[in-house]
């Protein structure tokens, strides 16, 4: 779990809330990325299916059924909402989205190819 000490060293945060705050953005990338660009992430990343579970179970503890989104969906705008949604469960302010997506960046791609942070950027796209 090195991405979720790194997290909370960096961003001044609780481990709860860099596994949470992990896990939200990989639900997103999960509804809205080609298949393949999430394979990609998966290889980067094993532990990957305990943050996202982690993160749908809690969205069922708070009753957050109606922030569920489709494929078809792909509206940046609705992304980001999710995303503020989610991190404001865990006691993040909306701004710490844009603080995450560099550390998970540069800690996915220590191990991977450079192809992941593309990736990660495609997530808010």
């Amino acid at each position: 779990m090195e991405l979720i000490d790194e997290l909370v060293v960096t961003l001044n945060i609780t481990e709860r809330q860099a596994a949470g705050g992990v896990g939200a953005i990989l639900r997103l990338a999960r509804d809205h990325l080609r298949e393949e660009d999430f394979g990609c992430l998966q290889r980067a990343m094993p532990e990957m299916d305990h943050f996202v579970a982690t993160s749908a179970a809690e969205d069922y503890m708070m009753g957050a059924f109606g922030e569920l989104t489709t494929q078809h969906n792909r509206h940046r705008v609705r992304r980001r909402a999710i995303l503020g949604s989610r991190f404001s469960r865990l006691g993040l302010e909306s701004a710490m989205i844009e603080k995450f997506f560099p550390v998970m960046s540069e800690s996915l791609c220590r191990d991977c190819d450079a192809g992941i942070a593309d990736i990660m950027d495609k997530i808010l796209r």
